[in-house]
């Protein structure tokens, strides 16, 4: 199987990034996820610091904490009572998602200081 994805700027029409994925068919659910995660990795580049969103993807090797970690560099931004309440909630749901990984006691560790 071969998808061919692109990620397109609408509004200026400027190439952001592109790849073509070579596949057995069997591995369909690892590729999914294989493609968001560089969708997401490239929006990130884009709209926000860069280095940020590659450090992310080296923590972990799960899109849903992956995307947790997106999630919780927002909400460190947002700088609002319910932000640092739900920042609290999303380290917590990473801990429950991978226990062995220290990523969510880190980000636990800074929602209590």
């Amino acid at each position: 199987m071969r998808i061919t994805a692109q990620l397109i700027d609408a509004k200026s029409g400027q190439h952001i990034w592109a790849e073509k994925y070579d596949r057995e068919l069997k591995a369909i659910f690892e590729i999914q996820d294989e493609i968001t995660k560089k969708i997401v990795t490239s929006m990130r580049l884009t709209l926000t610091e860069g280095e940020q969103a590659r450090l992310f993807e080296k923590q972990t090797k799960n899109l849903d904490v992956y995307l947790k970690l997106a999630q919780l560099l927002s909400l460190s931004r947002e700088g609002t009572k319910e932000s640092i309440m739900r920042y609290g909630e999303v380290a917590q749901e990473i801990i429950d998602i991978e226990p062995d990984n220290p990523v969510g006691y880190r980000h636990m560790g800074w929602y209590h200081r």
